[in-house]
């Protein structure tokens, strides 16, 4: 009785996964957003297998809160034409140095190359190396968190309700339920926004 149950597990199982994923895949509605979380079971006394599956809703219970984290990133700015972001980020791979996050935007005709950093020695060496130069350091703010709806406008409102204006700002589905964004405020603004986020 217990090798012919277990076969019918793997078998119901087996198609269970199938038929989630390709519900999944196709977008549509009937299936929703979840993760087995166990199978209950149990035969009556006419020798009937009932399967009861438990899941948990991944819309709903605790969501960890955000991780902000006060960072420092570097500009330089470069010719705007092909390659330039190519030729510089080679540069910082063969260095070891790590990014956070990187963005490029054009600048009065030229590019400017904001990198925000992980370590900082290591990216000064590899930018000298490789003859730009670089502005000095300013402070950004790096939001981490899990992707949901209204993750950037809780972050953005927390400013606003301090009225600390924003910079500028860019936030980016991660995948598998993250998110990641990155925000700028004046200088002057820094030490206070940092309270109010309560940024490590």
């Amino acid at each position: 009785m217990s090798n012919l149950f277990f076969d019918f597990f793997d078998f119901f199982y087996l198609h269970l996964t199938a038929l989630q994923s390709a519900f999944l895949i196709s977008k549509k509605s009937i299936w929703p957003p979840c993760s087995l979380y166990c199978i209950q079971f149990s035969i009556d006394s006419s020798g009937i297998l009932f399967l009861t599956f438990v899941y948990l809703d991944q819309k709903e219970g605790p969501t960890m809160a955000d991780t902000i984290r006060k960072v420092w990133y570097f500009s330089t700015e470069v010719a705007d034409k092909p390659g330039e972001g190519a030729r510089i980020l080679q540069d910082l791979k063969k260095a070891g140095v790590n990014l956070l996050a990187f963005s490029g935007f054009p600048r009065r005709r030229r590019v400017q190359l904001d990198f925000v950093l992980e370590e900082t020695q290591l990216f000064r060496k590899a930018l000298s190396r490789a003859k730009l130069k670089i502005k000095p350091k300013k402070s950004g703010f790096l939001v981490q968190g899990n992707d949901r709806t209204g993750a950037v406008a809780e972050v953005v409102q927390k400013l606003s309700d301090a009225n600390i204006n924003i910079t500028a700002m860019a936030a980016v589905s991660a995948g598998r339920g993250r998110y990641g964004a990155i925000l700028w405020v004046k200088p002057s603004h820094v030490n206070k926004a940092a309270k109010v986020l309560k940024a490590l």
